[in-house]
């Protein structure tokens, strides 16, 4: 890395696939670290990525921010790097009588991660991302929200928009996907109008407006 112009080895804690990011003149984070002991005075943190942004590179951080969490949360005991048989896992917990292993991995989703998400009604989207990914019928989104785990997932990451100190959905998710999100809240809301969560996020981030395309081709079954 140079730095002040002065050419610096630096420790990248991260070994895997970087052939991307690692580039001639990519501009990066790194901390410093007071450690005459260290063969390296900096650890590379991040890296900075056309059209993308930061792209984490600490193999740790995403531990640490679980771990955050974790302790926020009503477990009697969360112990990191736990071993278990020959395997070494990130996270044990307890809560009463009940153990749980958690294994944490970072990764950043640089295209249409949207669609993987927060699904929206087929005939909204012209990739193949969106066409293979789309939500083909009401029947087929009724199924997807009755799902223990997609259905749950899904319930569960939109009552955390919730929570979050802002109504502005272009800060959370940029664009095109701040419209995505309206897309997929007015379609759930309209598969299970009981559960409050989907239009509690669109009054919160949309002032209660739906998704007027979505309406029209539910319509029109």
């Amino acid at each position: 890395m140079e730095i002040d112009g002065k050419t610096e080895t630096v420790h990248v804690k991260n070994t895997g696939r970087c052939k991307e990011l690692l580039i001639p003149g990519a501009e990066v984070v790194l901390s410093k670290l007071d450690n005459p002991k260290r063969k390296t005075k900096y650890d590379l943190i991040a890296v900075y990525k056309e059209k993308l942004g930061l792209v984490n590179i600490d193999s740790q951080a995403p531990n640490h921010v679980v771990q955050e969490w974790l302790e926020e949360l009503s477990f009697d005991l969360v112990k990191p790097e736990y071993t278990y048989d020959k395997s070494r896992i990130d996270f044990y917990m307890e809560k009463g009588k009940r153990r749980f292993l958690l294994e944490v991995k970072g990764c950043t989703l640089e295209i249409n991660g949207m669609w993987y998400i927060f699904p929206q009604i087929r005939g909204l989207g012209m990739t193949p991302i969106s066409d293979n990914y789309s939500i083909r019928s009401l029947r087929e989104a009724k199924d997807y929200l009755k799902d223990p785990v997609l259905g749950v997932r899904l319930v569960e990451i939109s009552k955390a928009l919730l929570e979050l100190n802002t109504s502005d959905p272009h800060a959370v998710f940029g664009s095109p996907d701040d419209l995505k999100l309206r897309s997929c809240m007015t379609l759930f809301e309209r598969v299970d109008p009981q559960n409050p969560v989907f239009g509690d996020v669109l009054d919160k981030y949309y002032r209660g407006e739906r998704d007027q395309r979505t309406l029209e081709i539910l319509d029109e079954e």
